[in-house]
């Protein structure tokens, strides 16, 4: 589309409002839902707004609105989905602490394995989330490279190297220098 910026929002806003119903069945359609459809659709009309610039005209403004509100919703869909996988992995590490607590009947076995699980525990809450999915799924579920990258939708080389930075970054805020791995302890 042709004119400056603002007079590219202008008719971008013209366009919203003559198709705003359209746009809405759209994102209902997605959503399966109308207050998330609507959420959906003014994310999507921020970042049409945003990036008025794109539009080539007004010809192809539907298809280039629907795309965007697809992505908004895939985006979406995607960040409610890691947030799922978090808590569920915080749920099991929780889980397995108290798996493990129950095995060591003497007290001051169960009070230093007690404080070592913490001491990892609270490391691992600092480490970033794309590190520690990988380390808890390596150390904790016994998971292989490829099973974590197949999990997490990466690839093996990338699953490989956050597990390594991972362990360097767990090292680092345990304040050592020596961690087992499964491959030295074999």
């Amino acid at each position: 589309m042709k004119g400056s910026q603002s007079e590219r929002i202008r008719m971008i806003g013209v366009l919203i409002v003559e198709h705003i119903e359209r746009l809405l069945k759209y994102a209902l359609i997605l959503t399966k839902n109308t207050d998330h459809a609507q959420d959906i659709l003014q994310s999507a009309i921020v970042r049409a707004l945003e990036r008025a610039h794109l539009l080539e005209s007004k010809d192809a403004f539907l298809k280039w609105m629907n795309r965007i509100i697809l992505n908004v919703f895939i985006n979406e869909f995607n960040r409610n989905r890691m947030q799922k996988e978090k808590h569920k992995v915080i749920q099991e590490e929780k889980r397995m602490l108290n798996s493990i607590e129950e095995k060591w009947a003497n007290p001051e076995v169960l009070v230093l394995r007690q404080f070592e699980w913490e001491r990892v525990h609270a490391c691992l809450k600092q480490i970033p989330e794309h590190y520690r999915a990988i380390l808890v799924g390596y150390y904790f579920y016994e998971m292989s490279i490829k099973e974590i990258a197949e999990s997490l939708d990466i690839s093996q080389g990338t699953a490989a190297s956050r597990l390594y930075r991972g362990r360097q970054y767990l090292l680092q805020l345990l304040g050592t220098h020596q961690f087992s791995t499964k491959e030295s302890s074999s």
